[in-house]
């Protein structure tokens, strides 16, 4: 028997070309798997393309128009926006995501499907999934924002988000994390409120895996690596700095002579210095173009939450990693076995003369392709699906009650194995 969902997200993922858009398309196809998706969203200007690929996968779009406007409508819905994030003390994203028209559409969809499961993608979501019936609700949520910017933000914003997240998870009868390392941190948020909290587990983070690692003749010339992102992230942005100020010199100065090619949009002229072995790059269509074209992939964050898509998808195509601990945190990988790992000048220099042998280069990223399949493939993943949406679909005819009773037998059996 199919199962009904009704899906709420930010905005509509398309084109996939970054990893939280990646991680929002590839939900809403695991969800597809199981039933039919009602996808709630806002209809933003340029979203036709979305919209139509969208549709033609078969999902059922429910689009808050409010948002589809520009000009001085759009200064005018932002300066409101604003307006009420200050009064209700939250950040100005939940505003925008969880808006009047967004959480009508699903108090609507309630009515209609009051069977069905309603998931919502982010925090930003959950003051919209509040309006779906108890005992339904689903929260995804790729990491615990606030402790990843414990170190960075403001004390006054770091309380908002501390308070919106921890509203939008006890909005949730089963909240789950792209990681166990933020399950555990969502748990631990948690312990400073009242009951009722949510059940706490791992949502399954699914990518394709090619059937085989790319191959890579060696190079005349130093090694060639490759650092991409969405660069308007200020953790992406932190890292690339922090890189290019911290460690570029010592590397530029390194026998070996490495190249690096920074891909994607969202940097100015003055955060991308002329320097010689650096070229910018900018936006692409094709990523996997760049894919071909480097020696390794480069990750260098000292802030973030949740799993990085750009990990995972470089393994997958059997290239090796270079990057910081914080970087690999949560996905499972290895350091020194599926990715090499490094922190300061000095270790990052020691990193780059593994290049030197091409041969344990590449041994390392068979290892890391093989992981990837293994761990995060398609194959099995519709099981890992079911199971970790289990405490929401079981026994899917009881009644309101006994859905209820069912939840919060889940979180008995959760608290009792985490005490073990």
């Amino acid at each position: 028997m199919t199962r009904p969902f009704v899906y709420i997200t930010p905005e509509l993922p398309w084109p996939p070309n970054q990893g939280s858009r990646r991680f929002l398309l590839e939900t809403g196809r695991s969800l597809a798997k199981l039933g039919p998706v009602h996808w709630i969203s806002r209809r933003t200007p340029g979203s036709e393309e979305a919209e139509s690929v969208l549709r033609r996968e078969g999902f059922d779009l429910d689009l808050d128009p409010a948002f589809s406007s520009g000009g001085v409508a759009r200064l005018c819905r932002r300066l409101k926006s604003e307006w009420l994030a200050a009064r209700r003390r939250v950040p100005r994203e939940e505003v925008f995501v969880s808006s009047r028209g967004v959480c009508a559409r699903v108090a609507s969809w309630a009515r209609l499907e009051p069977e069905a499961v309603y998931v919502g993608a982010y925090w930003s979501t959950g003051r919209a999934l509040a309006h779906a019936p108890r005992a339904r609700r689903v929260l995804i949520a790729a990491d615990v924002e606030s402790v990843a910017r414990c170190e960075v933000g403001t004390p006054d914003e770091l309380e908002r988000l501390r308070n919106a997240e921890t509203g939008a998870f006890r909005s949730s009868d089963l909240l789950l994390t792209l990681s166990w390392l933020d399950a555990a941190a969502a748990r631990e948020l948690l312990r400073s409120v009242r009951p009722p909290d949510p059940v706490v587990g791992v949502w399954p983070v699914t990518i394709d895996v090619p059937a085989r690692p790319v191959r890579r003749l060696p190079r005349a010339m130093g090694p060639v690596f490759l650092c991409y992102g969405h660069w308007k992230a200020d953790f992406n942005r932190d890292g690339l700095r922090w890189f290019l100020e911290e460690i570029w010199p010592s590397w530029s100065d390194h026998p070996l002579r490495p190249r690096l090619r920074v891909v994607g949009a969202g940097l100015t002229k003055r955060e991308r210095p002329v320097a010689e072995g650096i070229e910018w790059v900018g936006y692409v269509e094709d990523i996997e173009a760049e894919f071909r074209r480097c020696d390794g992939v480069l990750i260098p964050l000292r802030w973030a939450g949740g799993v990085r898509y750009r990990l995972l998808e470089a393994q997958a195509r059997g290239l090796t990693v270079l990057c910081t601990h914080v970087a690999a945190a949560g996905s499972g990988s290895k350091a020194g076995c599926t990715h090499i790992e490094a922190e300061g000048p000095a270790s990052f220099c020691c990193a780059l003369d593994q290049w030197r042998d091409p041969l344990a280069i590449a041994t390392i990223g068979d290892r890391a392709h093989a992981f990837v399949r293994r761990r995060y493939g398609r194959d099995g993943s519709l099981t890992r699906v079911k199971e970790a949406l289990a405490p929401v679909l079981y026994r899917q005819s009881s009644g309101v009650g006994d859905r209820i009773e069912d939840v919060r037998r889940c979180k008995t059996d959760q608290r009792s194995s985490d005490s073990m």
